[in-house]
């Protein structure tokens, strides 16, 4: 099948599937739906095309070489995260899923990485050294007075809403179907065309369209102090919990973000939220590499994170030579990982050497809610006198708020050696 017939093959099925939801009204709920697509999504990772990317990665200048089992969408947001510039990227045969651990170990790349989905991760239990999911859902707990959830802010949030009032934005609910089209295609396409280019699903505005078109689809829209529109989000309600499942900015422009109107939809949304009487807000689905930037603007409201409910799809990763690249992509892209035996998830941060006076900070940017904890893991041999420190560390009372636990792990092909950050329990 080529790549045209492909794609119009799946426009037609979202197409199809998007006018069976019109007529079935068990569709109220969001089982149907999480239904429908984690069976599609078992069913496209039975085989996957298999590619080797090599060239520079990003930050430390060093050559990179990856062997990537997968959807091409992900292996160009991959790319992107990994290399400087475009790699060099070779298309080899697909394989059954089944059949992807034997690639463990090739002579020709630093690292393997397989994306599928989540159901086929208990097919190698012990195979790969993460479990990362490849999408994670941030939720906001709006059950408490507004007073309570913005003390949850961080200092950089509270900041945005004093700029958000100073700026005079409003904001406005509505059901118009002339200003939900005026969102679809001046706010939606041009943004996420703009913002996420050739790492979009060919179906996904094909959805989004969809929705905004849905009966009982609300629109949340933002003005500036002129009576512009400039920011729009969907807003569903589903009795006392709330989703925003898409955003748009004008134009694609991103001065709105600078000028954090951005910020003021998400505010918006949890005024909202309380006039509604709503419990709980689903922001969306994040990234969860934590330097990304969406992930920090997130967690900065206060969000807690878990597995998404629609994105069901996970990176396999197996480490298969710490090379001085592969070490530059871990520090500095950290991750949300699953556990294989609890499913909880917990952060991880690769450091050449650790430095306790720096938990503290590290804690502060990466310790998000719904983590079970932050692992920051270096190999051992470069940190042989942190043993004889811990139980100072442990003891420490600048750590009164913070549980520091030591563990050794065989990973990465090395003895590493991890401090695991938890909240204290009191």
């Amino acid at each position: 099948m080529t790549k045209v017939a492909s794609e119009m093959l799946q426009e037609r099925s979202t197409l199809l599937y998007c006018k069976l939801m019109k007529y079935i009204r068990w569709l109220r709920g969001d089982r149907f739906n999480r239904v429908v697509w984690r069976i599609a999504g078992v069913l496209t990772s039975i085989y996957n095309d298999t590619y080797l990317l090599k060239g520079i990665e990003k930050h430390s200048g060093k050559s990179l070489r990856i062997l990537y089992v997968g959807n091409i969408y992900s292996m160009r947001y991959i790319a992107k995260l990994l290399f400087s510039g475009h790699p060099d990227i070779q298309k080899n045969s697909r394989i059954f899923v089944k059949r992807v651990g034997k690639l463990i170990g090739a002579e020709n790349a630093d690292m393997l990485i397989v994306c599928c989905d989540g159901f086929f991760s208990k097919l190698f239990p012990n195979d790969f050294d993460f479990i990362i999911p490849e999408w994670l859902k941030f939720e906001l707990d709006t059950s408490p007075p507004l007073s309570v959830i913005e003390r949850g802010f961080s200092s950089g949030a509270k900041k945005d809403v004093k700029r958000i009032i100073s700026r005079g934005y409003t904001y406005e609910l509505t059901e118009d179907p002339i200003v939900k089209k005026f969102f679809y295609r001046k706010m939606f396409l041009p943004y996420t065309i703009k913002r996420y280019k050739d790492e979009i699903l060919p179906h996904y505005p094909i959805y989004v369209k969809y929705l905004t078109d849905m009966r009982g689809m609300k629109l949340l829209m933002v003005r500036d102090r002129d009576g512009n529109d400039v920011v729009g989000g969907l807003v569903k309600f589903s009795g006392d919990k709330a989703i925003l499942p898409s955003m748009g900015v004008l134009n694609g422009d991103e001065r709105y973000l600078k000028e954090y109107a951005v910020a003021a939809l998400f505010y918006f949304h949890i005024l909202v939220a309380k006039q509604h009487n709503v419990k709980r807000i689903n922001f969306g689905n994040t990234r969860p590499f934590m330097n990304d930037g969406n992930f920090q603007f997130k967690r900065k409201w206060g969000m807690e994170i878990s597995p998404s409910d629609t994105m069901t799809n996970v990176y396999l990763i197996k480490i298969m030579n710490l090379s001085p690249a592969v070490e530059s992509f871990l520090t500095n892209n950290p991750f949300v990982f699953v556990d294989p035996v609890s499913n909880d998830l917990s952060g991880f941060l690769y450091t050449k050497i650790i430095d306790p006076s720096n938990l503290i900070k590290l804690a502060k940017r990466y310790l998000t809610l719904g983590m079970n904890g932050l692992y920051i893991c270096s190999p051992s041999k470069y940190n042989k006198e942190l043993l004889s420190r811990m139980k100072d560390l442990h003891n420490a009372t600048v750590y009164n708020s913070l549980e520091v636990r030591m563990e050794t792990h065989k990973m990465l092909n090395e003895e590493m050696i991890c401090l695991k950050i938890s909240k204290r329990v009191s």
